[in-house]
């Protein structure tokens, strides 16, 4: 079983200062594209591409609302890592489950396409993950809409009230205790962190659990059961959750994983800053 864990980057603007639309849709309603998703231990993947002079490598990537950082393979065709990129990486860093910490190396990418739009001189993170993600850096130029039933992924551009956004955040209710998540789509389970399991006097559950961190190690967590989960006037009742220390802000409780995401289709909207979850019709 696999998780993948918050990685907190943040490529605001001042780490992509040479980036150019070359191709777009347009923009709202009438530049919406709806893209094809797989699943692949409960969590969306897409295909994008990036491409040389010469070449175009089509692959797929984690969309993963968890890492404010793009995060592609050094080994791809069209990445190159500059002067510039080679001096801000020294003021990066990446941080994983239980705290670990890796530098971040960043390269630039002549051309990454993703749906219709076309990006060049796209700054990326190249940490060896065994995967590659897509975090956002790019999401964030939209508003964007995942359905997990109907494997798609729909995007509308947007140029106006563009965010910097770290994290989408989630007003919860566990057990009563009104705290905040993040939510993650690059996270296969729902993770609490201990702060907020010692808030809840929760026992850990007898079961553990051996899952694959952000770095690609091993790692063994416990589980706790929630009595109840509420949000946006949904009631989950009896939700296994891991328990697992990240690098989050205090008021941050937890990590809304794809095990509860799944079951909602998930609306990110830039601009008024607001993460919707809405049930499928059929199970209202």
């Amino acid at each position: 079983m696999k998780i993948q864990s918050a990685v907190s980057l943040n490529l605001s603007r001042r780490f992509q200062p040479n980036t150019r639309v070359l191709q777009f849709s347009g923009e709202g309603k009438k530049g919406e594209v709806v893209l094809p998703i797989k699943e692949a231990q409960g969590r969306p993947y897409l295909l994008i591409s990036t491409s040389s002079k010469k070449e175009i490598n089509k692959f797929g990537v984690l969309m993963d609302t968890g890492s404010n950082a793009t995060i592609l393979k050094s080994s791809l065709k069209g990445i190159k890592r500059t002067w510039r990129d080679i001096w801000d990486s020294f003021s990066l860093k990446s941080y994983g489950v239980n705290g670990k910490i890796k530098l971040t190396k960043l390269a630039t990418v002549n051309k990454l396409q993703l749906g219709k739009d076309v990006f060049s001189k796209f700054r990326v993170s190249t940490e060896e993950l065994g995967k590659s993600i897509l975090g956002l850096d790019l999401l964030n130029q939209y508003q964007f809409t995942l359905d997990m039933r109907n494997k798609t992924l729909s995007l509308n551009r947007i140029f106006s009230g563009r965010t910097n956004k770290v994290y989408w955040l989630l007003d919860i209710k566990a057990n009563g205790q009104v705290t905040y998540f993040l939510v993650d789509t690059g996270a296969s389970l729902t993770v609490i962190l201990p702060s907020f399991q010692k808030k809840l006097n929760l026992s850990s559950l007898k079961e553990v659990v051996t899952i694959e961190d952000a770095f690609g190690e091993l790692e063994i967590m416990t589980k706790v059961c929630l009595d109840t989960l509420e949000f946006q006037g949904h009631k989950l009742e009896n939700v296994e959750t891991l328990i697992a220390e990240v690098p989050l802000p205090k008021e941050i409780g937890g990590i809304l994983g794809m095990d509860v995401l799944s079951q909602f289709i998930c609306e990110f909207d830039p601009i008024s800053e607001q993460v919707m979850l809405t049930k499928h019709d059929e199970d209202k």
